[in-house]
């Protein structure tokens, strides 16, 4: 198992330095460099992220990789790190599931009954891609957080049902046994808490535990088998991550997009381009020639590449535009044949 420690996500920003915005970037060859790392076990580090100091763009993007400890502490908490995107821009952890369970004589277990993400800068966020979800009988939870504008937000959910025949497996949960919701706003400190109604007084039997969580879209299936016992500890969740203005970050050939709240940007390669915007290099030409299903044209043979688009053209005795959804090549003299006499 391996270790990634997000630094910038535990940083108290009292003693942080800021540079100027002039900063200049690092070159290409510095950041990917032997002394720049760029996975930690099965998982890829790319740039703004980074290993160590010279290798990341500011602190708030340095990851600790520890092989030996089992287990990742990014933010204030322990949370795996599960993936890095630069292109949504993204990171995938595995946040907590918060439980409250009891015992057949109603006796409360001792459980994680609140999951709490705290982030100590604008820079990360829950993304909108999460659902907040619950699994019970007797159940309901709480959902508090702050937007990245300083609002408060509070959600609650529950469920109910009277016997486990009653609930029904699926990809997605459904009334009884299961629900959820989705995030509709950029959030930040957030808390998940369990509960249960009646200490489960009614369900014991085949459902003693309410079980509340935040989950990435698609990365959670539903089983009646969870009400009785739900298995996972931990499951997936999307943060949102972007670069303080303080920082001149996006590379050649790509573009700033800025957080409608004003907090910070991330870089987008151009069109016609693809790669790492936030290296100088690191948006390179897409060559639509190559791909089918990137350029139209009625002939692959007679595509031509350019930079940032491609032109169709046909081949010689035909005319037309060369593109399926245009003129396409049609023969100008149909029938006529050439013959070579050697």
């Amino acid at each position: 198992m391996v270790v990634l420690r997000l630094h910038g996500l535990m940083l108290r920003l009292t003693t942080l330095i800021i540079p100027s915005a002039a900063a200049v970037l690092a070159t290409d060859h510095e950041l990917d460099s032997p002394g720049c790392l760029r996975h930690c076990e099965d998982v890829d580090i790319p740039y703004p992220f980074g290993i160590t100091g010279n290798c990341s763009l500011n602190d708030n993007f340095l990851i600790h990789c520890d092989n030996s400890s089992g287990h990742l502490v990014p933010f204030i908490g322990n949370l795996t790190v599960r993936s890095i995107s630069v292109e949504q821009p993204q990171i995938s952890i595995l946040f907590d599931v918060a439980k409250d369970c009891y015992t057949k004589s109603g006796e409360q277990i001792v459980t994680k009954t609140k999951s709490t993400l705290k982030s100590p800068n604008s820079m990360f966020s829950i993304s909108t891609k999460n659902v907040f979800t619950i699994i019970g009988c007797e159940s309901y939870s709480y959902l508090t957080a702050y937007e990245t504008n300083n609002e408060s937000i509070y959600l609650t959910l529950s469920t109910t049902c009277r016997s486990i025949y009653g609930v029904h497996t699926g990809p997605a949960c459904s009334l009884p046994g299961c629900t959820s919701t989705d995030i509709t706003d950029r959030l930040q400190n957030m808390t998940v808490e369990a509960y249960s109604y009646n200490r489960h007084n009614n369900t014991r039997y085949f459902n003693n535990c309410t079980y509340a969580f935040v989950v990435e879209q698609n990365q959670f299936s539903f089983s009646r088998d969870y009400v009785t016992n739900f298995p996972q500890e931990k499951l997936p969740l999307a943060l949102d991550w972007s670069v303080s203005y303080d920082y001149d970050a996006c590379g050649r050939y790509s573009r700033r997009h800025g957080l409608e709240d004003g907090s910070g940007y991330y870089c987008q390669s151009m069109k016609g381009f693809q790669g790492n915007p936030y290296l100088n290099d690191g948006c390179q030409d897409i060559n639509e020639c190559e791909n089918l299903s990137l350029n139209n044209c009625s002939e692959i043979r007679y595509c031509v590449n350019k930079q940032e688009s491609y032109t169709c053209s046909c081949p010689f005795w035909f005319k037309g535009d060369g593109r399926k959804d245009g003129t396409g090549c049609k023969d100008q003299l149909p029938g006529f044949k050439i013959a070579i006499v050697r």
